[in-house]
């Protein structure tokens, strides 16, 4: 079985700055060291955008500084993220989209960014970017999982809704010409969420940072918690996906000797 670990929405900030009073780079370094104490053997590390909150160099720079050395690492971009910084730190100012070959399985990640939109914080997969996708999908000899910041569609969460991908109804509609994806994964919202858009499975993870208010219905996108962050595994066996998402709480686990059964 191969292990990718997928933490999303770290929003990093300079050092000594806060978001509703929370150490962004604290988070996510405590979220990032309670995943691998809990799971150890990690193939793969995947951030789902929104690395920082204004896309400064510097920001970047405290990011680059927190990533681990010692297992592959894969990011792309959210609506907080800006491309000359990232460039800037990581030397590379293509758009962030990667096809990674795990497990019998191929694990797309699309880069939603749209610096310049109609609607401020929303994403777009450009004509350039779709290009590359329906490319990707046709090169994918088996099952595919797609993952990117925005999500394709409505989550339930109306100030969240508002800002998710312009195009992604057209973008969910290749998913299921190509008969190949089984799940696609998602950050942007600050919340856990299961569900379908008509027979497209979708999750989408809490941030490793701040929530979302557990609200349905009409929401101010500006409004957050400091409600423990959290991060998603996708455990691939023989091109299955599973995909398991925890909370950053608690002691390690302990074993109820009793006990016959979970």
């Amino acid at each position: 079985m191969k292990r990718v670990l997928i933490l999303s929405d770290p929003h990093l900030l300079p050092p000594g700055e806060r978001i509703v009073g929370l150490d962004p780079a604290a988070r996510f370094s405590e979220a990032l060291a309670f995943a691998r104490a809990r799971q150890p053997h990690v193939d793969h590390l995947i951030l789902l955008g929104d690395l920082t909150h204004h896309g400064t160099v510097a920001e970047y720079e405290a990011l680059k500084a927190l990533l681990p050395t010692d297992i592959p690492v894969t990011m792309t971009l959210g609506n907080h993220d800006r491309r000359d910084g990232f460039a800037t730190v990581f030397e590379d100012g293509a758009f962030q989209n990667h096809a990674l070959a795990i497990g019998g399985l191929t694990i797309l990640i699309l880069d939603t960014l749209e610096e310049a939109g109609p609607i401020l914080h929303a994403g777009l997969i450009c004509a350039e970017r779709e290009k590359w996708l329906i490319d990707q999908l046709a090169r994918a000899p088996g099952p595919v999982v797609v993952l990117s910041h925005h999500p394709f569609g409505s989550v339930g969460i109306g100030g969240m809704d508002k800002i998710a991908l312009r195009n992604g109804v057209h973008i969910a509609s290749l998913f299921r010409a190509s008969g190949k994806v089984q799940l696609c994964v998602h950050g942007h919202v600050h919340r856990s969420i299961v569900g379908a858009w008509g027979n497209l499975a979708y999750a989408v993870l809490p941030s490793t940072c701040h929530q979302a208010p557990m609200q349905v219905g009409e929401t101010a996108t500006s409004e957050s918690t400091t409600e423990p962050g959290g991060y998603g595994l996708l455990a691939i066996d023989q091109g299955q996906a599973r995909l398991l998402i925890d909370t950053v709480t608690g002691p390690p686990p302990l074993v109820d000797h009793d006990a016959h059964s979970a």
